[in-house]
């Protein structure tokens, strides 16, 4: 349970735990495995049945009554009992608090109701009696009204600010369990043991009608706040909801197993509760029509519940004496403000943000303390509708328009009208000023433009152009320009210096609303096609559109550069990043419509709507395990107990966002490793998105060497790319900083994932004159494609210029690629480590490693000089000093030329050393150049300085070997060279196995030989007879002897078997290495480039991510050599496994599936 004393533990956690370095998503899933959906506090001290129970307001103290007689006072903080209420003489069985929770009621078997200050631990008075036990009781919720039934059939209804008899209902003797009194104080309903749903007229007391349940004896009733459903409870196990108006069947829940003893509604009308002796409690959704929960922990038979005020706590009495607390929600995040009477059309906040400043159809103005949430001022000058309103800066001029025609102008101190600004025609909807607010834009439904001088407060200039009315306007933040919003569908761009007027279409239905973010780079428009359109401002072009609205965009707004909310009539207020151009939340709670918002200056939004209401939302104090959508009280709840229980992913769940770092289905799973549930939830349509740690499902999935959800991920985005690829963009641009990541990866998946980013750009030209020769290849500061950049404009193509088939792609996000760049570096250590190596055949791949090769060329070229020159001068100086030249001015010269050489090289180790750190003697090519340096070196002093030196021929032979083995890197530098090298190493690698049984054998057969040879040998021959033996060199002998069938064995196992045997292992090996020259032939260049990037020290510091963007010849998706043909097939074969796996566990689960229904049959 979410309890006071497990939010302290784990607080104490986040203290001790953030010492240790660990990740919010690490503290909020140790939260979360602690947490269980049955958790629950238990208060003990009943010696019987308890049964009827209620709670404060505050949460602080709840109550319970028992078939003991006492009712008992408890702190819900501790479970502890603080005091007792005795004077019932039989079972207590319902509670209820009044007056600002002073005073306690009890309803009692004893036919007495009574009054309790609770706090000092006295009875207050006995409200009434009944002439039999009172089964059921009622406050009404503005608990000015409470209403008791008995076993005799009679209900009475008391009045509680006079303590007094208001009247009573017979029920014609059946015993009633259930009671109600509607929110409107208009009807009571009564249900009674006889099967009956009774209605009376709440004033006269009168019947109005009386229905069949047609489901057993109603055992207890509620009706919805919002008087649309009516739900009872039943002796039949039966739990009935009708449609409240017309009586008809909503649904049928025969999920409990017992009577349904009690059902209550949550305070949003989404849910409701209800309690039976088969000890659960069961939350169903009413609008959904589904169980969404059963709530297990009683031991005993549940008799009665109480959901605390807030929804946040739910009470249970049981049949075993206990009273039980479950924590369902979290304190509500919004805040409602009432008293306009009509729509609100328009919200803004004081620069001090203590004023909310509304307007409405019913003509009026509000000011709301911000703080307290009351309606200080009502302005009544205006005589329709405020359609939008202006608070200065300075905030000492409120500006409003209207339906009436009128703009005026409000001393925001005095709060009287300064000014009427005449001119309008027409009913005016819209105004904007600049930033500077010397001028102010007013749009009315004349289609006209009025432009205002406000220094002057007077008419400037009215502009025209649109063509129906104009709805919304904006100004640039240098003033220069601005821009409106009109029912034509278009949107209009006025030059204030010129007054010069141009129309973007733009290509939507009429436009209801616009907005500029602060920093003028994004436009949003929203329209009455119910799309929300994202344009980059400066390019005057489309970038995004979003249509998880159903109805009318009524108005949009930016909170910052990033976020933009919009509101429409399909009562939805939703959250959208603008840079990501994703959807973030969808924040419910408006009855209606929503028709205006905004954001105070502490970044909580603000809407009003067609409810009249004016809701306050609280966006970021989420708690750890809340839902950051603010939807119904319960949802967190509901939302963390599927999960935690294993359920399948359902829809509405997919893409709610959960904690403070709005994560989403897809991390959970991804971080747990329950990689089917996230191939689920991913199915159902959980989106791949960061959260606000800027971490993406796959980040958590890598992160804890979870390969099975790894693969989920990458599959399943391979498959999304051939459905719908600008999902697919907008899911892989989420990986963009996993990207090193994704590269390393040992994913069999991997390389689809990598072939279908590098994507092909539609709606670009498929024919063109190249610029140059094809492929070219461009890095973009921007996602956009400038196709000049590629092909000559039209206008200078030449007659002889043909014309070839084109097509562009590039990567979903920006990557690292400036030369020696901290970013380029890890780039091509990711690809040198990757753990699946097909991806080095992949295009992105190949071609950005080729480009960064081509770049490099001469530094490469160079470098290999410098390597073979140093073999060249090595050779000929070990030439002329063995024909005693050393003392000659050319040998000087040479040695002198070699020692510049090695110089070079050297410093070109040591700046690697120095840029690679610790990482620079892993490599072993880096530790053969140690030495070779230091052997060089110690030769070219004794050839020079030491003539007899004794061991010069070893110095010179192991100079020597380390020069040439280095020298065999220079072969790299070539395309038709390059990928030998790695064949040698890799042919001995493969060889060392083998070898060892060779030399085992070779030298138990020099061992055989040397006791069968009568002549005397020394032991070198022991290794030398039997090894020349093997290259074909055998002294025969004359006779048949020991030593001849030595001689036999040797060559039979030796040469024939064993020598054989090693031509078919490297046939073997090479005919791997074949298959992977394309991979070896990348990786080569990858190492060598990453080596020559990493000298570059002085250009760490150039981290500047750009679009890759290509520009290639159509080609088809054939492949012309083996090696092509050979890794196709090996795609289509993993392809087939995956897709055959795939039908296999629908078949077992369809299987899983019939065995249940087999068995629930028997």
């Amino acid at each position: 349970m979410l309890s006071v004393d497990l939010g302290k533990a784990l607080l104490q956690e986040r203290v001790t735990t953030s010492k240790l370095g660990r990740s919010k998503m690490d503290l909020i899933m140790g939260e979360y495995s602690h947490w269980s959906p049955h958790s629950n506090n238990v208060f003990k001290g009943h010696t019987d049945a308890a049964w009827g129970c209620t709670i404060t307001s505050n949460n602080l103290y709840a109550f319970s009554g028992s078939c003991d007689n006492l009712i008992r006072i408890w702190e819900v903080i501790t479970q502890k009992e603080i005091g007792q209420l005795s004077g019932h003489t039989d079972a207590i069985n319902s509670l209820a608090l009044v007056e600002d929770d002073k005073v306690l009621i009890s309803a009692s078997w004893d036919k007495t109701i009574k009054l309790w200050d609770w706090q000092n631990r006295t009875e207050i008075t006995t409200l009434g009696t009944h002439n039999s036990a009172i089964y059921a009781m009622q406050l009404s919720t503005n608990k000015e009204y409470l209403i008791t039934g008995d076993a005799g059939g009679i209900a009475k209804i008391w009045k509680m600010s006079s303590r007094s008899y208001e009247g009573e209902i017979s029920c014609n003797g059946n015993t009633i369990f259930g009671v109600w009194i509607t929110d409107d104080l208009k009807d009571i309903v009564i249900g009674d043991f006889g099967c009956n749903i009774r209605f009376f007229n709440f004033d006269d007391k009168c019947c109005i009608d009386t229905f069949e349940s047609n489901a057993g004896p109603i055992q207890c009733l509620a009706v919805t706040h919002n008087k649309k459903y009516l739900i009872f409870g039943t002796r039949n196990n039966i739990i009935k909801v009708w449609n409240y108006n017309d009586k008809s069947v909503h649904c049928t829940f025969t999920s409990h197993r017992h009577w349904v003893r009690n059902v209550i509604v949550t305070s949003d009308d989404k849910f409701f509760i209800s309690a039976s002796p088969d000890k659960t409690m069961r939350i169903f959704n009413i609008s959904d029509q589904i169980e969404e929960y059963k709530i297990e922990g009683n031991e005993g038979f549940v008799n009665a519940i109480c959901l605390s005020q807030d929804n946040q706590y739910l009470l249970a009495c049981a049949s075993d004496g206990l009273m039980r607390s479950w924590k369902l929600g979290f304190p509500a995040r919004n805040k409602i403000l009432k008293g306009h009477t009509g729509t609100i059309v328009s919200i803004i906040i004081s620069q001090d943000n203590q004023w909310i400043i509304s307007g409405s159809e019913d003509k009026t103005i509000k000011i709301w303390n911000m703080q307290t949430g009351i309606n200080e001022y009502t302005l009544t000058d205006h005589t329709g509708s405020v359609n939008d309103l202006y608070l200065t800066y300075n905030m000492n001029k409120l500006i409003s328009v209207s339906d009436d025609k009128q703009v005026l102008l409000w001393d925001f101190n005095t709060k009287t009208v300064i000014k009427n600004l005449e001119g309008h025609k027409d009913v005016v909807y819209c105004l904007a000023l600049s930033f500077d607010e010397n001028l102010m834009a007013t749009g009315d439904k004349n289609m006209k433009i009025y432009l205002w001088d406000m220094r002057t407060e007077t008419l400037d200039r009215i502009i025209s152009g649109h063509t129906d009315t104009i709805f919304a306007l904006a100004f640039t933040n240098d003033a220069k320009t601005l821009v409106s919003g009109s029912a034509d569908c278009t949107v209009g761009v006025t030059n204030i210096e010129t007054s010069e007027f141009s129309r973007i279409k733009a290509k939507c239905g009429l436009i209801n609303t616009i907005a500029l973010s602060p920093d003028n780079k994004f436009l949003v428009i929203g329209d009455r096609d119910n799309i929300v359109y994202l344009w980059d401002w400066n390019e005057k072009r489309l970038i995004a559109k979003f249509t998880e609205h159903t109805d009318f965009i009524r108005f949009v707004v930016f909170l910052d550069n990033t976020t933009f909310l919009s509101v429409s009539n399909d009562s939805k207020v939703n959250m959208w990043n603008a840079v990501e151009e994703k959807h973030e939340l969808e924040l419910k709670g408006h009855s209606g419509s929503v028709r205006c918002g905004n954001f105070t200056k502490d970044r909580k939004a603000i809407t009003g709507g067609y409810d009249f209401n004016i809701i306050l939302w609280d966006l970021d104090n989420v708690q750890s395990l809340e839902l950051a959508n603010i939807d119904s009280l319960l949802s967190s709840y509901l939302y963390l107990a599927n999960i935690k229980t294993g359920g399948m992913p359902s829809e509405k769940n997919c893409n709610l966002m959960f904690s403070p770092i709005r994560m989403n289905l897809a991390h959970i799973y991804a971080y747990r490793g329950h990689s089917e549930l996230l191939r689920r939830s991913l199915e159902a349509g959980t989106e791949i998105r960061r959260d606000t740690d800027l971490h993406s499902p796959l980040h958590y999935a890598i992160d804890r060497n979870c390969q099975d959800c790894t693969d989920v991920i990458f599959s399943f985005l391979s498959d999304l790319h051939d459905t719908d690829i600008q999902k697919f963009v907008r899911y892989s641009y989420a990986l963009r900083d996993d990207f090193e990541k994704i590269v390393q990866s040992r994913s069999k998946y991997v390389e689809n994932f990598l072939a279908a980013a590098f994507y092909k750009v539609k709606d670009i030209a498929s024919f063109g004159v190249p610029k140059g020769e094809l492929p070219i290849l461009f890095y973009s500061p921007t996602k956009r494609f400038e196709i000049n950049n590629f092909v000559m404009p039209s206008g200078l193509v030449g007659p002889d210029d043909v014309e070839v088939p084109i097509e562009f792609r590039t990567l979903p996000f920006a990557i690292h690629h400036l030369q020696g760049s901290t970013g380029s570096i890890e780039m091509l250590n990711s690809i040198k480590n990757c753990g699946n190596s097909r991806i080095l055949r992949t295009d992105f791949i190949k071609t950005y490693i080729r480009d960064k090769w081509n770049n490099l060329w001469y530094y490469i070229l160079f470098l290999t000089f410098l390597l073979w020159g140093n073999l060249i001068l090595l050779t000929l100086l070990i030439a002329f000093k063995e024909k005693n030249y050393d003392k000659e001015s050319y040998f000087q010269a040479l040695s002198m030329c070699l020692t510049v050489i090695n110089i070079l090289l050297g410093t070109y180790e040591c700046i690697q050393a120095y840029s690679s750190g610790i990482r620079y003697i892993n490599d072993i090519w880096n530790i053969i150049d140690i030495f070779r340096l230091i052997i060089t070196f110690a030769w070219l002093v004794v050839v020079n300085f030491i003539p007899e030196f004794p061991y010069y021929i070893i110095l010179t032979w192991v100079m020597a070997a380390l020069n040439f083995l280095r020298g065999l890197s220079g072969f790299r530098a070539f395309d038709t060279t390059r990928y030998y090298t790695r064949l040698i190493i890799k042919s001995c690698l493969d060889s060392i196995s083998f070898l060892l049984i060779f030399f085992y054998s070779t030298f138990s057969f020099g061992v055989l030989f040397h006791i069968a040879s009568e002549a005397s040998n020394s032991m070198f021959s022991i290794w030398k007879t039997p090894y020349e033996l093997s290259m074909g060199d055998f002294t025969n002998t004359e006779s048949f002897s020991l030593e001849y069938v030595c001689f036999m064995i040797a060559t039979i196992i030796n040469v024939i078997i064993i020598l054989n045997l090693l031509i078919s292992i490297l046939a073997d090996s090479f005919e791997a290495f074949q298959a992977e020259a394309e991979y070896i032939d990348c990786m080569e260049m990858a190492e060598f480039v990453s080596e020559l990037e990493t000298l570059m020290f002085w250009k760490r510091d150039l981290n500047s991510p750009s679009y890759f963007q290509m520009c290639r010849l159509v080609v088809g998706s054939g492949q012309g050599s083996w090696e092509g043909r050979f890794n196709a097939m090996s795609g289509m074969v993993d392809n087939m496994k995956s897709d055959l796996m795939e039908y296999l566990d629908k078949i077992n689960q369809k299987q899983d599936l019939i065995l249940k229904k087999l068995e629930a049959n028997k």
